[in-house]
């Protein structure tokens, strides 16, 4: 938006909310029939379309992303009985720095340190439970994504319980996802989220990566790390909520050029990680992502649908 400007840029994510995802998308993913739930990413902006929100951070983004938000949940999602997770990617401030999260600086971790980016979270998430409350495609909403210190502990704690308050105050019994940060994404720290019984229907988020921390090590020692996550990660977790796990892919590390050279051993990276995830998680899981730019140029771990469309990976 900096570079090209408010009404170019604008135009250009107009173009792309258009052509990126489509309906075609969520025929081919129900098609597979075995998939049957989307986990959609956005960004705190995405309510100013219909609302307010505390806090100026998000003028700068293009407007225009709800009305394709409530296509897919109201319409597509309905009519190929797909549910929709939707997961609160980008809170004002930034929860962790990194560029999905739309910090104003990358880098730079802010949300915790001003109310009014607390303040924002709890209208963003407020908003977009009520809106699709009653959607027969609507499951839930992924408070946060990927916290990383420095934020403040006490505080995202304290934000969990207000959203739960908030929502469930409305009767709306949709899930709600809390997860520990990204680098605590272990069974102790998950005993310590909010749960059952005294919080209903709220359920632990993790993402599995084994790509960053692996860099040295051979397609096969990760092979085996796979192996070592499943006991200590997955048998091991807390049973008082149910496990989602919000994000996987078959990427590799970046020395090994991004991705497993040996095909064979690519495929059983697929499969290893699907069969542990199938058998041990009980909330179920979602890949990230279904689309990537880069599977028109070359192989990819990132894109669900090439890596089914081309055998890589079997869901069944």
């Amino acid at each position: 938006m900096k570079f090209l400007g408010k009404t170019k840029g604008t135009a250009a994510f107009e173009n792309h909310r258009q052509t990126w995802i489509t309906e075609a998308d969520i025929k081919e993913i129900a098609a597979t029939n075995v998939l049957n739930t989307v986990r959609v990413p956005v960004g705190h902006w995405i309510i100013r379309d219909a609302t307010t929100s505390p806090g100026t951070e998000a003028d700068v983004f293009a407007p225009g992303g709800l009305k394709y938000l409530d296509t897919l949940i109201n319409s597509w999602a309905v009519k190929y009985n797909i549910a929709v997770i939707i997961s609160l990617h980008a809170h004002q401030g930034s929860q962790n720095g990194y560029e999905h999260s739309a910090p104003a600086t990358i880098g730079k971790v802010g949300w915790s340190t001003l109310q009014t980016n607390i303040d924002n979270s709890l209208k963003f998430a407020t908003f977009l439970a009520a809106r699709y409350r009653n959607s027969p495609a609507f499951l839930g909403l992924a408070l946060m994504n990927e916290p990383t210190p420095p934020v403040d502990r006490t505080i995202l704690q304290n934000f969990y319980i207000e959203a739960y308050k908030q929502i469930r105050a409305t009767g709306n019994m949709c899930i709600l996802f809390v997860t520990p940060f990204l680098s605590e994404q272990d069974a102790d720290h998950l005993r310590g989220m909010i749960g059952a019984p005294q919080y209903v229907n709220v359920w632990n988020e993790i993402h599995a990566y084994f790509i960053w921390g692996y860099a040295g090590k051979t397609e096969q020692q990760i092979l085996a790390e796979i192996d070592n996550y499943d006991q200590t990660h997955l048998k091991a977790a807390p049973t008082n909520n149910r496990l989602f796990l919000g994000e996987w892919c078959m990427g590799g590390p970046p020395d090994q050029t991004g991705i497993f050279q040996n095909l064979d051993n690519f495929r059983e990276l697929g499969r290893k990680q699907l069969a542990y995830y199938n058998a041990d998680i009980t909330g179920g899981w979602a890949f990230w992502t279904w689309r990537h730019s880069d599977e028109s140029i070359k192989r990819t771990g990132w894109s669900m649908r090439y890596l089914i469309r081309s055998g890589y990976l079997k869901l069944s």
